[in-house]
């Protein structure tokens, strides 16, 4: 039952990865571009930073897992909690393929660029005229 679940969420994690990919291109973007909808752009690449950065955190576990085992992965949730990533990276550099490799540096990058736009537009404010009520 578990192994079934497991095997469901690894095959999601592209899928969902590229969905959020989309909406934050195609939705998301295009919504930064007038004030008035910038918080919302904002609150909803703040979504899609969170769960790109669980995806990714998910993605290097299942690397980790891969090449090392069920001791790298505990030994990753307990010492090395915020740098899965960076272990993934070198675990994959070691054993893994360029493709692999490739994959997973994407999904660094996209999460890091979701995140500085979210917080990025967190500086930003409507620009609300007084007399229209809220």
């Amino acid at each position: 039952m578990f192994a079934s679940i497991l095997a469901t969420a690894i095959d999601l994690v592209p899928t969902i990865f590229n969905l959020l990919i989309v909406v934050g291109l195609f939705v998301l973007a295009p919504m930064t571009i007038f004030r008035r909808t910038r918080p919302i752009a904002a609150v909803g690449f703040l979504i899609a930073a969170i769960m790109l950065a669980h995806l990714l955190w998910f993605s290097s576990e299942l690397e980790i897992f891969r090449y090392w085992g069920v001791g790298g992965v505990v030994a990753s949730l307990i010492f090395w909690i915020p740098g899965a990533a960076i272990v993934a990276v070198f675990v994959t550099i070691l054993y893994g393929t360029g493709t692999e490799l490739l994959g997973l540096m994407i999904m660094i990058f996209a999460t890091v660029i979701v995140g500085f736009v979210a917080f990025r537009l967190q500086k930003t404010r409507a620009v609300i005229p007084s007399n229209v009520g809220i």
